[in-house]
């Protein structure tokens, strides 16, 4: 499989900025018929389902835990970083992209990386709207303090709890998508494959083990998949690599084979 990273093309400043204007959009009439698969809950995986579910979208969320809560996201407790400049110390989106390249020992993705800078501040501003009670200053305002060793305070915490905090927020959302009848939950399944449809990753192969020790396997269809966190490693643009094993020390700690003969096929 060609790897593809389907960055846009342009200057590093602009390219998603214009990859935006020209991208083509869907209809809000027909966003209800399209179903979109999200495998993971974390930050990443339960704030997409939401926002994906508020747009109208049919969501089906897939965890590997018995509940959401349980994402391996809890453990992020330093804080989380944007681009704000609340502080006035000359913070920008240039310096958060370096300081989060440099942090990542050069191994990023650069144009992902400016991306991430770029909607920072976005992500505070929803993060708020969901509840999250970062800590504030004696004036009410949202505080930063300095984390990582850079030059600027730019961390938004919740004391000890801003992984805790934030998947709270995620999670609160999800539900009330859930309870709109716009998310679809699936606990306890893991995804095992991808079955890649012209080029396009529409369908996945998922293993839910059962309470008895029997276990069923499932074709999910949908027309987008969207892997979180430690799935979105084997990531690729629009195609996917099969999910491989996971050394101990990652979010993933139990993996099945990538090839797993079906016993039953459910198309949801």
């Amino acid at each position: 499989m060609a790897l593809n990273s389907k960055v846009p093309h342009g200057p590093l400043k602009d390219k998603w900025t214009d990859y935006k204007n020209q991208i083509n959009l869907v209809n809000p009439a027909n966003k209800r018929h399209i179903d979109v698969i999200v495998v993971g809950t974390g930050l990443a995986g339960g704030s997409a389902a939401a926002t994906l579910a508020e747009l109208g979208y049919n969501v089906k969320s897939f965890a590997y835990q018995d509940s959401p809560r349980r994402a391996h996201s809890i453990a992020a407790q330093g804080g989380i970083n944007a681009a704000k400049n609340y502080q006035g110390d000359g913070d920008s989106t240039y310096r958060l992209f370096y300081d989060t390249v440099k942090g990542g020992d050069y191994r990023s993705r650069e144009a992902n990386v400016y991306r991430l800078a770029e909607v920072s501040a976005n992500i505070i501003d929803q993060c708020v709207a969901q509840g999250v009670p970062f800590a504030r200053d004696y004036g009410g305002l949202l505080d930063n303090r300095s984390f990582g060793g850079v030059l600027v305070s730019r961390t938004f915490y919740a004391k000890g709890q801003t992984g805790q905090q934030l998947l709270l927020g995620a999670y609160s959302a999800m539900n009330r998508q859930i309870a709109r009848g716009k998310i679809e939950m699936f606990n306890r399944h893991e995804m095992l494959d991808v079955v890649v449809v012209d080029g396009i990753s529409k369908t996945t192969q998922c293993h839910q083990p059962l309470p008895v020790g029997a276990s069923g396997s499932y074709i999910v269809i949908a027309k987008l998949l969207v892997p979180s966190g430690a799935f979105s490693q084997d990531s690729c643009g629009d195609s996917f690599l099969p999910v491989q094993p996971k050394p101990l020390n990652s979010s993933v700690t139990v993996a099945c084979p990538p090839r797993l003969e079906l016993d039953k096929v459910n198309v949801f």
